[in-house]
């Protein structure tokens, strides 16, 4: 939301960038070397054979703080740095994520209400650019 709107979605291998306020909708497809954060995120692999980790920050007290762990990837390019997860025991689910690439930006993701294994509606994630939106790039 800041500094301005942005809608990202991933698909499998599709993705879907759309900026508001420039009005343009970037599609694209994940690269191999690409995966490995949307893999992340999703809970596939495992973090010991994908990332070098280290503790940034434990829980201040029993039963109510989260863990901070920074990622950084093994071996070749990624696409990113690195990245620092919080997770809350005791289900240890991913609450944020901070990514940092190889030009310095940084991007936060936050997520809330959290629901496991629940079955999704075919095309929930359906996006739908306002008119006048500049399509850039294919599927």
């Amino acid at each position: 939301l800041d500094p301005e709107r942005k809608v990202a979605i991933v698909d499998g291998e599709r993705t879907w960038l759309f900026l508001e306020e420039d009005e343009q909708l970037i599609l694209g497809r994940l690269e191999e070397q690409g995966e490995l954060l949307p893999r992340l995120l999703a809970g596939d692999g495992r973090i010991a054979e994908e990332f070098e980790a280290s503790v940034l920050a434990e829980p201040r007290r029993e039963g109510g703080g989260a863990y901070q762990l920074q990622l950084v990837p093994r071996g070749g390019d990624q696409g990113f740095e690195n990245v620092v997860l919080v997770v809350r025991p005791p289900r240890f689910a991913i609450e944020a994520a901070e990514v940092l690439d190889a030009a310095g930006n940084r991007v936060f993701y936050r997520f809330f209400d959290l629901r496991r294994n629940r079955g999704l509606a075919e095309g929930l994630f359906h996006f739908v650019a306002p008119e006048n939106t500049a399509v850039m790039g294919q599927h």
